[in-house]
């Protein structure tokens, strides 16, 4: 008889009870113990959110998407980088570039100091921006070619460029950036600031993407127009600056073991943002995303200020990053630069400790970096790869852990010890392996993929069994980032559309208890 026999059985059913063990899942059935497989853990198969983001590049070697601790999603599209509120869902522009002589290649946000994001660009140019006051604070050593990959640490910046060398700066030491004047561009950037001391008003000459109706910009479309003002946009001055109070960052919320919910969830359907079209618009989307908010309420928990960005220090020559100062202006602030690719660098990553920097390469090469020691050669070299090597990811649960993924020819993601120097296993995905990202709260991994199959999969490490295989988009899925509660992530791929998926469980107090069930909850974010 079978086991749905016996259990649709009177008899048999009133005898039954469930065993628990660690690790080990087993069902009584009239006083004999029976194994019983442990359910999967349910990921939904639909994205809860669709952006469309025209003019996202169809770019194997970029990287343009990431992800704040501050909860705010930055994505660079074609010469301009536009910023999404999780708290707020407004859209606004924080840089354009000119379309025909330079393109944003590649984005990060810094990991301490969470409201500063660095761009890099197609002519070898890196910047760092303060997002709140949307001026740029930083111009660091350029690259001979384009800047693809960026990657933070506490104090310093990694850059990768065609160039096929990796530039290790520290920001404390670098010299102020000459952006806090617009002639000192040569009119190549458009900056959409917030007024202000140090602050500058936008061009009086309207952005190209300004002509264009609401909904159909070269940015994230919406399928519903701005809220309009009383009167006619164009006829109204441009609105004040905000007041931006004196706060300070906020903590990590402390929560309480009873707590079972955290926040309000996120939106079921999919819905479609936007950007506004006028520039009038764009500063009041602008205030809208900026302002600081009260946290929701916390059943059983002390009441606490969170703010969606640390107050800015008003820029000016004597300019300091969040408390780093800058020292004399003959400092170059360059650590290191790091030569060992022959081929064009794609992928950058920081080991949690901060000690490795790992590297990997148009050359089919996985290079391992100790940055701090006086050596520029690389600790250990990978050379399993048979194609390009974008997608590279620390282990947040055991340290030297790292894992990395080949192109259309290679296939295969491959997990390395980085403190031995040796590989452990690899696993043939069957197509293009794009991105890699760990669990911060489970020991698992999702990937994103190209050629041919167009899926993001989440891996159970180490079995690297498939937990959820996720389609919809319909090109290349390029382009990963997480969340800051660690539940969701988000890709961008070449049909011009970023989806947002609930893959991750949410971190659990000791009791077990799942603090909160929001996908879009403010958290410390560091996913390398």
């Amino acid at each position: 008889m079978s086991l749905e026999s016996k259990l649709s059985s009177t008899s048999d059913l009133d005898n039954l009870s469930t065993i628990s063990s660690p690790g080990r899942r087993t069902l009584s059935i009239g006083g004999s113990p029976m194994a019983g497989p442990k359910p999967l853990r349910k990921i939904p198969k639909a994205p809860f959110k669709i952006l469309d983001a025209p003019s996202l590049q169809d770019d194997y070697y970029l990287n343009l998407l990431d992800w704040s601790a501050n909860n705010v999603l930055a994505v660079a599209l074609c010469n301009s980088v536009y910023l999404w509120s999780a708290y707020t869902s407004k859209v606004v522009k924080l840089c354009e570039y000119e379309a025909d002589s330079e393109t944003v290649t590649s984005i990060a946000w810094s990991i301490s100091h969470p409201h500063f994001i660095s761009v890099g660009t197609s002519q070898g140019r890196i910047q760092v921006w303060d997002s709140v006051a949307g001026t740029m604070i930083r111009e660091l050593k350029k690259h001979e070619a384009r800047v693809g990959a960026l990657a933070w640490n506490s104090s310093q910046l990694a850059s990768g460029s065609r160039d096929r060398t990796i530039c290790v700066q520290d920001i404390r030491m670098c010299v102020h950036g000459h952006g806090s004047s617009s002639s000192s561009h040569g009119g190549s950037m458009r900056r959409h600031s917030l007024g202000g001391s140090g602050s500058h008003a936008p061009d009086s000459k309207k952005p190209k993407n300004d002509s264009s109706p609401p909904g159909t910009m070269g940015a994230m479309a919406l399928s519903t127009p701005p809220r309009p003002t009383s009167s006619s946009s164009s006829a109204l001055p441009a609105p004040p600056p905000p007041n931006f109070p004196e706060l300070r960052e906020a903590a990590p919320p402390q929560i309480d073991d009873s707590v079972q919910t955290v926040l309000a969830a996120a939106e079921d359907a999919q819905v479609k943002m936007s950007l506004f079209s006028s520039t009038s618009s764009r500063l009041e989307a602008m205030r809208s995303v900026f302002s600081p908010l009260p946290p929701p309420s916390v059943p059983g928990s002390s009441p606490q200020t969170t703010v969606l960005f640390a107050s800015p220090a008003r820029h000016s020559s004597s300019a300091t990053m969040g408390g780093l100062n800058d020292t004399s202006s003959g400092s170059s602030g360059v650590v290191k630069e790091l030569r060992g690719h022959r081929q064009e660098v794609c992928g950058l990553k920081w080991s949690f400790d901060e000690k490795m920097l790992a590297s990997g390469g148009n050359d089919n090469k996985l290079l391992v970096w100790e940055p701090a020691q006086q050596s520029c050669d690389p600790v250990h070299r990978f050379e399993d790869h048979t194609a390009a090597v974008k997608a590279v990811a620390w282990s947040p649960h055991q340290a030297g852990l790292l894992a990395s993924g080949g192109g259309t020819a290679d296939r295969h993601i491959r997990f390395w010890n980085a403190s031995t120097g040796l590989p452990l296993h690899k696993i043939d995905t069957g197509s293009q392996v794009c991105n890699l990202m760990w669990s911060r709260t489970v020991n698992e991994v999702v990937s994103t993929h190209g050629y041919s199959l167009n899926q993001i999969i989440v891996w159970k490490y180490p079995s690297m069994q498939k937990l959820a295989t996720l389609s919809g988009h319909t090109m290349r899925v390029l382009f990963l980032a997480m969340s800051p509660d660690g539940q969701s992530i988000v890709t961008g791929a070449g049909d011009e559309t970023l989806r947002f998926w609930n893959v991750f469980p949410l971190p659990k107090n000791r009791a077990g208890i799942a603090l909160g069930h929001s996908a879009l909850v403010p958290s410390t974010c560091d996913a390398r």
